[in-house]
C-alpha cells in the first residue's frame, strides 16, 4: 500500500476482507491503550450493536468522539457515503486521521479537530482520565457537584482546545445535501453527551437520524435519569 501521509506511532495492524471489499484499522502505539482485536470490535457496532440495520446505505454519519477511528471505519463500511468524525485530542486525531486516509476506498471521511460544545468557544478543556491524554473529556457543568469532584480527582493531564455546536460543526464540514442525508449519529464523550444531545434539539429534529450514545460510567442516578429523560 503507498503511503502519502503522516504515519504516525503504530502498533498493530488490521485487516478484514468482508464480503465485497477489505477493511483496515491500525492500533495506536499508547502505553494506555487497551483495544480487543479489530473483528472483535467491527462484529460489536455492525452486528451486536445493530449498526447495519439503522446506517443507510449513501448516507452521512455523524462521529462525535472519534478517538482513532474504531468507530469511524465500521461507519464507513455501512455507508459508502460520508462519515464526519470530531475528535479534539491533537495526541489521538494523528491516529483517526490515518486510519481514515488507509480506508477512503470505502467512502469520504472529514476529520475534525474541534469537540463538539454546547456553545461555540474558542477554549475548552479536555481532561484526560489519568491515562496520558489516551481517553478524556470536559467536566460537564451540569453534572452534580459530587461527579465534577470525582471526574476532578481521575484527571492527569488537560488540553485546551476549541469547540463548536453539533449544527455548526456539520455546517463547516458538510455540504447542505450531506447534512440533509444525516442518517446516524453516535456521541462518545465521556458523559458529555446529555448536553450535546439536550442543546442539539433542533438541529437533531429537523434530521430525525438514528442516535445510538454512550451511558457513561460514571454517572449516578441524576445523571442517569436526564440521559433518558433527554
Amino acid at each position: 500500500m503507498n503511503v502519502e501521509f503522516s504515519v504516525p506511532p503504530l502498533r498493530k495492524g488490521h485487516r478484514l476482507d468482508i464480503v465485497d471489499t477489505s477493511v483496515y484499522w491500525f492500533e495506536m502505539e499508547h502505553p494506555y491503550e487497551k483495544v480487543p482485536n479489530f473483528l472483535t470490535i467491527f462484529n460489536n457496532f455492525v452486528v451486536e450493536n445493530n449498526w447495519h440495520k439503522f446506517i443507510k446505505p449513501g448516507s452521512t454519519v455523524i462521529d462525535i468522539g472519534g478517538h482513532s477511528g474504531d468507530t469511524a471505519v465500521p461507519m464507513q463500511y455501512l455507508s459508502r457515503g460520508v462519515v464526519l468524525s470530531a475528535e479534539p485530542n491533537p495526541r489521538i486525531k494523528q491516529h483517526l486521521d490515518f486510519n481514515c486516509n488507509v480506508n477512503t476506498h470505502l467512502g469520504k471521511f472529514v476529520t475534525a479537530p474541534e469537540a463538539v460544545t454546547t456553545v461555540d468557544t474558542e477554549a475548552l478543556e479536555i481532561y484526560d482520565h489519568n491515562n496520558d491524554l489516551c481517553n478524556g473529556g470536559t467536566i460537564d457543568p451540569t453534572w452534580s457537584p459530587e461527579l465534577q469532584e470525582r471526574m476532578r480527582n481521575m484527571s492527569g493531564k488537560h488540553i485546551t482546545v476549541q469547540g463548536l455546536t453539533l449544527q455548526h460543526l456539520c455546517e463547516k464540514y458538510l455540504t447542505p445535501e450531506e447534512i440533509a442525508n444525516i442518517s446516524f449519529i453516535k456521541t462518545d464523550t465521556e458523559g458529555h453527551d446529555v448536553s450535546i444531545l439536550e442543546s442539539s434539539r433542533e438541529f437533531i429534529d429537523s434530521l430525525r437520524p438514528v442516535i445510538f450514545t454512550e451511558w457513561f460510567f460514571a454517572y449516578g442516578p441524576a445523571e442517569n435519569k436526564k440521559l433518558f429523560d433527554v
